[in-house]
């Protein structure tokens, strides 16, 4: 009969069965968060040869989507405040996320558009979604004018809901705006010789990225290696995006992938 006394060495491996679970978690989670930099480190190089808008440069940005078990990484252009200059060329339109009864981003919808100066209150992020669209200074002018002529039955219709206009200041402050994938690719991805720089960075992303990773001493240590302790603690991103964003940006980039040439 052959006796096995445990060592030093079997305490570790026990101790790395029993780690398993939470080593594996961490390493998926530092592996697409690193993909995603890495993405937006070749985007941002290919970038500085392109003659484009240089705040959507800075508003490209890796974010973290928190689910119940698990973090998800993607590329997205963060919003930007509005500015008193966007309200003379844009029209607002304000869809509810729910249907409510009674709620009063339902009210806006059944009025759109809206203009910055007539929009009586902003409604939160949860409640609704305000779509900024690009109109004429004519056009924004007209809405304007109509709005303010209803303005008294608006109003009347708001009180019935407890609510009172918000003041223009307060309405400035709520506004944001983010740049639609579709526009951003329209624009530099397909309509520009030189534009190119989400296709070219995920394909070169999908040909060397996974390998440079998986080769990775510190990503591997975590999994190898019972003295590594690394995983003990994430390392969140700071921006965060909602999952209608995620799906949204998941959906360009299935496009783009779609259009790209075989490796």
């Amino acid at each position: 009969m052959i006796k096995i006394e445990p060592s030093g060495d079997w305490d570790l491996l026990t101790a790395l069965s029993e780690e398993w679970p939470r080593r594996v978690e961490w390493f998926m989670f530092e592996f697409a968060k690193q993909y995603a930099l890495k993405v937006q480190k070749r985007m941002m190089r290919d970038m500085g040869r392109i003659k484009g808008p240089k705040d959507y440069r800075r508003r490209l940005i890796v974010a973290e989507m928190r689910g119940a078990n698990a973090s998800w990484f993607a590329l997205a252009v963060k919003a930007r405040a509005f500015e008193r200059k966007d309200a003379q060329t844009s029209l607002l339109y304000v869809t509810p996320r729910f249907d409510i009864p009674d709620d009063p981003s339902t009210l806006l919808q059944a009025r759109n558009p809206w203009t910055v100066d007539t929009l009586p209150f902003v409604p939160s992020e949860r409640q609704a979604l305000i779509t900024v669209r690009n109109a004429s200074e004519d056009a924004v002018r007209s809405v304007t004018r109509a709005k303010q002529e209803q303005m008294d039955t608006i109003i009347s219709e708001l009180a019935k809901l407890n609510l009172t206009p918000e003041s223009r200041v307060e309405v400035m402050k709520s506004l944001k705006i983010s740049d639609s994938p579709e526009k951003i690719i329209n624009d530099l991805e397909f309509n520009s010789a030189s534009g190119k720089h989400w296709g070219p960075a995920l394909r070169w992303a999908r040909i060397y990225v996974v390998k440079r990773l998986l080769k990775s001493d510190r990503l591997v240590g975590v999994i190898l290696d019972p003295n590594n302790r690394i995983w003990v603690r994430k390392k969140h991103l700071k921006d965060k995006i909602k999952a209608t964003e995620v799906r949204t940006f998941y959906r360009f980039q299935e496009r783009l992938i779609k259009n790209m040439p075989p490796s």
